[in-house]
């Protein structure tokens, strides 16, 4: 539980950096899920849309595109839900993101692939944690059925992302001490 009061209080830091309007008549928490949301589901198919080019990896390249495909298909959804509730989500990047991007477009091969997996295992987690906790305790019925929905799939996504990421990862081998013979 811990962990994951530690993982919201670290998207909602982003929070700051996202340039959106709330609704008063919503409570902070809502709010705040709307605006890390979509700042989040903006930057999965943005770092999708990257791998899909930088990647050589077909692996990379199909999660890539799955990460395209169903986040963009969650943000539509997510927008429309913020209009009906009288929000303007964020509608570019926080800067924390666009300086990720920038670094992570800076790398090539294997480091790129690390990387944009690891990237993603992270956000994933940031996530599912904020899903989460919409889930069970948003104030607006509409956004918890919408976490509720999601959750499960962004789970699964930062399930794949850490298969692929232990796949990619140089796997460093342990010497082992000889054994003394008596």
């Amino acid at each position: 539980m811990r962990h994951l009061r530690n993982l919201i209080l670290m998207a909602s830091l982003g929070l700051a950096a996202c340039s959106g309007q709330g609704n008063p008549s919503l409570s902070s928490g809502d709010n705040n899920f709307i605006m890390q949301a979509a700042s989040g589901g903006m930057s999965e198919v943005a770092l999708g849309q990257m791998a899909q080019r930088y990647s050589s990896n077909p692996a990379i390249q199909q999660f890539a595109a799955q990460m395209e495909r169903e986040h963009s298909a969650a943000n539509e959804e997510l927008m429309a839900l913020a209009r009906r509730k009288g929000v303007l989500p964020p509608t570019a990047l926080d800067p924390g993101r666009v300086n990720a991007n920038r670094q992570l477009s800076q790398l090539s091969g294997q480091s790129f692939d690390q990387q944009y997996m690891l990237q993603q295992v992270q956000d994933h987690q940031l996530q599912a944690a904020l899903f989460q906790q919409e889930a069970q305790s948003g104030g607006d019925p509409e956004l918890r059925a919408f976490a509720a929905k999601y959750l499960p799939l962004i789970q699964a996504h930062g399930q794949a992302a850490q298969q692929i990421l232990e796949s990619v990862s140089i796997q460093v081998p342990v010497p082992v001490a000889p054994t003394r013979r008596r």
